[in-house]
């Protein structure tokens, strides 16, 4: 597969043309959604590529450390950790993009996956999206179908590795979110 965004896992190279076009038009997958254009820009344009990967059946998936960000953001004292530790922000805010922009609402057949980001987080961001849906309705927009958990229980995926929290948290969030990966 020569463009990045789909999963390169699945060998119906038919399904990989329909959404080449839209594919091609997208930020780097995994790219960090800020300047140049913003965090609505990047979103915006995640749609098209979201909406043609969902109508070919193909799963979006981005791994960790990957796109534009910076890896080493912090020298120094506690730069390591730091920067380790933050490699989960990217997919936390791609997934609150997508979900609060309804992109993963209006493709409800669409999936995305992170890949060595860990996967015990997934709860508490499922958690925190419901609370503030409720708690600044009169601010959310657009308004969704159904409730962020709930798009991201149907449509979100993450991969973990040494992440025991995310077992703890399995019969509260499903296990379908959740994959073992070992390099």
């Amino acid at each position: 597969v020569d463009r990045p965004g789909c999963d390169p896992c699945q060998q119906d190279h038919s399904r990989f043309e329909r959404c080449h076009g839209a594919v091609g038009s997208v930020p780097e997958p995994g790219a960090r959604p800020g300047p140049p254009g913003g965090a609505m820009f990047w979103a915006s344009a995640m749609a098209s590529a979201t909406a043609a990967c969902a109508d070919a059946d193909l799963t979006i998936v981005s791994h960790t450390a990957t796109g534009k960000v910076p890896i080493k953001a912090v020298s120094g004292p506690g730069g390591a950790l730091f920067n380790y530790t933050r490699q989960m922000n990217d997919a936390i805010e791609c997934i609150t993009l997508l979900i609060g922009g309804g992109v993963l609402d209006r493709n409800p057949k669409a999936r995305i996956m992170f890949a060595e980001v860990g996967a015990g987080w997934l709860l508490g961001l499922a958690e925190r999206m419901d609370e503030v849906y409720f708690g600044h309705a009169p601010y959310i927009q657009p308004k969704l179908s159904r409730l962020p958990s709930q798009i991201l229980r149907d449509q979100v995926y993450s991969s973990f590795q040494n992440d025991t929290g995310c077992l703890a948290i399995r019969k509260l969030l499903g296990l379908k979110n959740m994959l073992f990966a070992s390099d």
